[in-house]
């Protein structure tokens, strides 16, 4: 029996300001849209188009989507693909809609594409909850989604040394990949 693959890579820009809400358990969840735009050339011409996808992000990454992004804001998104199907009241007819179920979202720049540059790097949040992520040593269980304060920015950080997303690595062979 083969295994079947639902993965999605998405690079865009939000539609709108994220839309959070919370479960009866307190859990929050972002619903946003984003704008993903591509050239195709038809008839010997290149043509602008725009698909547009809708992404449902839960937990402490909703919450940092509410908390950082904007209309305009340029975001990579590593998700799912989920249908969802139900019968229409009113016509009786079976509607479905796809939408993105967000594994981690990258923050790649605040709205209007302007960052805030220190020292050569732009100073904006980023978070991911996959297995790539770093950037913040987790002491929660693996698979729990929460990321304790991943910006440092209450003032109790993570690491000892929050800039260097290695720690401090003093041999480069160290590094696990």
């Amino acid at each position: 029996m083969s295994r079947d693959l639902n993965s999605v890579v998405l690079i865009g820009r939000l539609v709108k300001d994220p839309e959070v809400r919370y479960t009866p358990n307190g859990t929050p969840v972002a619903r946003i849209s984003i704008a993903n735009g591509e050239r195709i050339k038809q008839n010997n011409e290149w043509t602008d188009f725009t698909n547009y996808f809708d992404i449902t992000i839960w937990g402490n990454q909703a919450s940092n989507c509410e908390k950082y992004l904007r209309k305009g804001s340029q975001i990579a998104v590593n998700g799912s693909l989920r249908q969802n199907r139900w019968t229409d009241p009113a016509t009786n007819q079976t509607r479905s809609r796809v939408e993105i179920i967000a594994n981690s979202v990258q923050f790649l720049s605040p709205a209007g594409g302007q960052q805030n540059m220190q020292g050569g790097q732009a100073s904006y949040p980023q978070t991911n909850t996959g297995a790539a992520n770093m950037s913040v040593q987790q002491s929660t269980p693996k698979n729990s989604g929460f990321i304790p304060d991943p910006w440092g920015d209450t003032g109790n950080p993570v690491s000892s040394d929050v800039g260097d997303p290695f720690g401090s690595v003093d041999n480069i062979d160290d590094i696990p990949f």
